[in-house]
């Protein structure tokens, strides 16, 4: 069943830029989210807004949920929609193999090419998409935008940060450069920054620039705080097919002392492979050489769909869950991450516990 869309979804799109109009090109096809070939299982939204494809998209946070699109041709390419409350999603093509696809992302990112699969014999297919779990971002909102049959003729920009260097320590002003190329020229190039500490909340999102060479500069001392944080770059091209770089980590210092040093930190209990029932106490211990300022533990399945989530702030540090309440014969993933004041952070090896009431 197609639904309106909701204002909540809108308010993710209204700050998105109006994307390129994609020209036509005679060796492909493509259908919209709302073409007659393609159809819907379960909760569907129809979400307007210029940047997408089309101007709508369909998008679900229903578990089981599922988009299918039949089509004749040697290759397809899904496009979507990454974003902060992006989900996982299983893609599966014509009953067989199925390919995992994580949608999330620490940016709003419209006509994303989520998967594309290329040397399909030339003939009818069918092709699945399903609303399969959450991510890290603890959300699992999955969007369908477009499709294209045989996309042969088009590819994403590769971009590549160059400067400045993994784990540099940086301060005062400070230029970012990248590189980008792509076969139907490179419109732009955008650049962004994170508080690695603070999360999305501490994103920047940085000027285009639109002639090589791709480059932004930056006072630090405007920035929050000393510590950690991620620099990327996103390229579009001239039909609005868009890349994104690899990231790079520096390490900004306001003067004093710099805290470039990752806390340390294992799962001490429960064992590893054990099965657990009734109360059961989650404990994890670490260092710092100046001091952890947190533990989170999250308990999940396989796809990191998390059902339990706690933050301590205290050593020693620990969670208690009801095993009572979690399915019983099932067996579930335990993770837990720690943090300094800086921004430094280190996850615990993953250890896996069943569920037996």
């Amino acid at each position: 069943m197609r639904n309106h869309f909701s204002f909540i979804l809108i308010a993710i799109l209204v700050s998105l830029p109006t994307a390129l109009a994609t020209p036509a090109f005679a060796q492909t096809t493509r259908l919209e989210e709302s073409h007659a070939s393609i159809s819907y299982t379960g909760n569907w939204q129809t979400i307007a807004h210029p940047s997408v494809s089309g101007g709508t998209i369909a998008a679900s946070r229903d578990p089981g949920a599922t988009v299918t699109v039949n089509f004749t041709g040697t290759s397809i390419a899904w496009f979507g929609y990454l974003c902060p409350c992006g989900g996982y999603a299983d893609v599966q093509l014509d009953g067989g193999n199925v390919w995992p696809r994580n949608t999330y992302d620490s940016q709003h990112l419209p006509q994303q090419d989520i998967l594309r699969i290329d040397n399909l014999t030339n003939g009818p297919h069918v092709l699945t998409i399903r609303v399969a779990g959450r991510t890290d971002g603890n959300d699992m909102l999955v969007g369908v935008d477009a499709f294209e049959i045989n996309p042969t003729y088009r590819s994403s920009p590769i971009v590549t940060i160059t400067s400045p260097t993994m784990n540099a320590v940086v301060s005062g002003v400070l230029t970012v450069t990248a590189e980008a190329t792509d076969n139907a020229g490179v419109r732009f190039v955008r650049f962004y920054a994170v508080d690695r500490f603070a999360g999305h909340g501490g994103t920047y999102s940085l000027p285009y620039d639109y002639t090589p060479p791709y480059t932004y500069t930056v006072d630090t001392s405007r920035l929050r705080h000393s510590g950690v944080y991620e620099i990327w770059a996103q390229a579009e091209d001239y039909v609005g097919d868009s890349g994104l770089s690899n990231r790079v980590s520096v390490r900004v210092s306001h003067g004093g002392y710099l805290d470039v040093t990752n806390p340390f930190i294992e799962m001490t209990s429960p064992a590893n492979n054990s099965t657990v029932t009734g109360m059961v106490t989650i404990s994890a211990a670490g260092s710092d050489d100046v001091g952890i300022a947190g533990v989170e533990f999250q308990i999940g399945d396989r796809y990191r769909q998390t059902t339990h989530r706690f933050v301590d702030t205290t050593a020693p540090f620990s969670m208690t869950v009801n095993t009572s309440n979690i399915p019983s014969g099932q067996t579930y993933g335990i993770w837990a991450k720690a943090w300094d004041a800086a921004g430094n952070w280190h996850e615990a090896s993953a250890i896996s516990v069943t569920v037996q009431h």
